[in-house]
């Protein structure tokens, strides 16, 4: 078995002010190996960022040890740390007058000599890592002309021109809407799995963590860390306790979910040949306060599509036929008591 590129023992993490200790979270452990892809998740000030900047050598560690490819982080120099570890963070770098090339190649500044001048094999380096995020055809654009989606990949091209072992970014899909936020995703396991850059980012964008993530390190508001794969961490019912401690939310674990607790007491049950139109119509029915049952019962829709969609609705004793899930919901919100 290969050895991890990153290893954490016990690592506590916070802010260290003269004889002032603040602690946000300690007892940290993990492993980060070729080609993984880990997202660290947890409500906002549970320690994220602190977190990864702590692993970048940003800021030092209270306790414990953080070994890149077995060497110990505090006893490697700047210079050195720069050639295995990139970072891309959160805030906005103001950039302007320079084209999307030269800021993708101020990545080989931790290999260039004191005058800065590329070498044939620093401009094949910057290259490549235009073409790994798909970002080539923007080389010679002013990065102030270019959209945040772009922009962002710009910054994670300018990380992968300094040839990293490890690729760290803080909140990569902050800024950006949905398909730019899947997109860069997308883009960040592929660079995971098909090119086995070691990658972690701390997101609040849970689906996409869940879906893209082979692991999830999760701090609770407590500094409480819990590490492992999605779905454990699902089936453990840990979701809910850390994003959900009050209870006033409801989490789902069939699709990791989740949706205000506005439940009404009052039961459904819907059928239909359209496994997509029935999954649909149960949602907005739990969204108004309705549960869904999966056997028979007084409140029933009925799903047909052929000619036209149709819902037939019996509710309180009342039978109605709509046309949309708009129609069904506003009727039944006009007619519940």
């Amino acid at each position: 078995m290969k050895s991890p590129v990153l290893q954490i023992r016990d690592l506590s993490i916070g802010f260290r002010e003269k004889k002032f200790i603040d602690v946000i979270s300690k007892s940290i452990s993990f492993d980060l190996f070729e080609g993984q892809l880990i997202c660290v998740v947890g409500p906002n000030g549970a320690g994220k960022s602190t977190l990864l900047r702590t692993i970048t050598g940003l800021q030092k560690p209270l306790s414990g040890q953080i070994f890149i490819n077995q060497e110990d982080l505090q006893k490697q120099s700047p210079s050195s740390l720069a050639k295995k570890l990139s970072v891309v963070l959160t805030e906005k770098v103001d950039i302007s007058n320079l084209t999307v090339y030269d800021v993708v190649s101020l990545g080989r500044h931790p290999f260039t000599n004191w005058l800065g001048k590329l070498t044939q094999e620093d401009h094949h380096k910057v290259i490549n890592a235009l073409k790994l995020t798909n970002s080539l055809e923007l080389s010679d654009k002013d990065v102030s002309h270019l959209s945040d989606g772009e922009r962002q990949k710009v910054m994670i091209s300018r990380a992968l021109a300094q040839d990293p072992t490890i690729l760290i970014l803080d909140e990569p899909t902050a800024f950006l809407d949905f398909p730019h936020r899947v997109e860069i995703m997308r883009t960040l396991k592929g660079l995971a799995l098909e090119n086995n850059y070691s990658i972690i980012l701390s997101t609040h964008d849970l689906n996409l963590a869940i879906t893209t993530a082979d692991a999830l390190l999760m701090i609770d508001t407590n500094g409480k860390v819990e590490y492992g794969a999605p779905e454990d961490l699902i089936l453990q019912g840990l979701f809910e306790q850390t994003f959900n401690p009050n209870k006033t939310l409801i989490f789902n674990p069939f699709d990791a979910t989740f949706h205000f607790n506005s439940n009404t007491g009052r039961n459904f049950h819907v059928t239909s040949t359209d496994e997509l139109a029935q999954h649909w119509t149960e949602k907005a029915l739990q969204r108004i306060g309705f549960r869904t049952r999966n056997t028979p019962c007084e409140n029933n829709v009925r799903y047909t599509h052929s000619p036209t969609p149709t819902w037939q609705c019996t509710f309180n004793a009342q039978t109605s036929t709509h046309h949309s899930i708009l129609d069904l919901v506003n009727f039944l919100r006009n007619n519940f008591q």
